[in-house]
């Protein structure tokens, strides 16, 4: 059981800070769902080991205060007068509930894979006190030969379903969806090489896209307390109005 600020969890990628990440920017879909910060809240945890006998399986349930969430809809605050006004409206009924189920086994004698199912409902329009629903699955699969080579393959999709107020009154539901890949090799124990591959639809368009990849290097002169990565990305943006940017970084 754990109390105060922390990163949910969701996914794979929100549950761990971005240090110790093997690549450098988050990927789009995680950021395009869960905001450049990803869901970091301040709440209450409570975790516990599933007797899955010799799988290592644990249930995880986050309730937390859910402001996080609230700033992430764009609509929101132009409907509805100003932050001060949603916070007097909803402060009693803005929290978010999350919950994760992760299982780990070994593969063969020098791997294993964590797999990961969550799902995450929260209030995106305060004003309207509409609601989102998230689904997400993760993978993270680890062949390690030495303690010199491994490689690193993980990934997730998250699905998104919410209601979205009509300008005329009312709501319709959205649906859209994103994930991304990503593979990243260690050799001569001290450098890394990486490649990820994203594509995410937008929470409230299915016409708003954004897609690219990304490749790294990676260098830790002092085992993990230390790293120092270099990483080119590019990525482009279909707007719903049919406008194309491409954008490297």
């Amino acid at each position: 059981l754990r109390m105060g600020k922390y990163l949910v969890e969701f996914g794979k990628i929100n549950t761990v800070h971005p240090h110790a990440w093997s690549f450098v920017s988050r990927p789009a879909s995680i950021e395009r769902f869960l905001g450049e910060e990803g869901v970091n809240d301040i709440g209450v945890s409570a975790s516990i080991l599933l007797p899955t006998g010799g799988l290592y399986t644990r249930l995880n349930v986050d309730l937390f205060d859910g402001a996080t969430l609230n700033s992430l809809d764009p609509l929101s605050g132009s409907t509805s007068g100003g932050v001060g006004l949603v916070d007097t409206l909803t402060s009693a009924t803005r929290y978010g509930i999350a919950s994760r189920v992760t299982s780990f086994f070994p593969v063969g004698e020098s791997s294993d894979l964590e797999l990961g199912v969550s799902g995450m409902t929260g209030i995106h329009d305060p004003y309207h006190e509409l609601r989102f629903w998230y689904g997400n699955v993760d993978f993270k699969y680890k062949w390690k030969r030495d303690s010199y080579t491994s490689w690193t393959i993980q990934g997730e999709g998250l699905f998104n379903r919410r209601d979205v107020a009509r300008v005329a009154g009312g709501s319709e539901p959205i649906s859209t969806f994103g994930a991304y890949v990503s593979a990243d090799h260690q050799f001569q124990k001290v450098y890394s090489a990486g490649v990820r591959v994203d594509w995410s639809e937008a929470p409230y368009a299915s016409d708003d896209r954004a897609y690219g990849g990304a490749v790294w290097m990676g260098y830790y002169p002092v085992e993990e307390t230390l790293a120092l990565r270099f990483q080119l990305q590019h990525m482009i943006t279909e707007a719903p109005t049919g406008g194309r940017t491409a954008v490297n970084t």
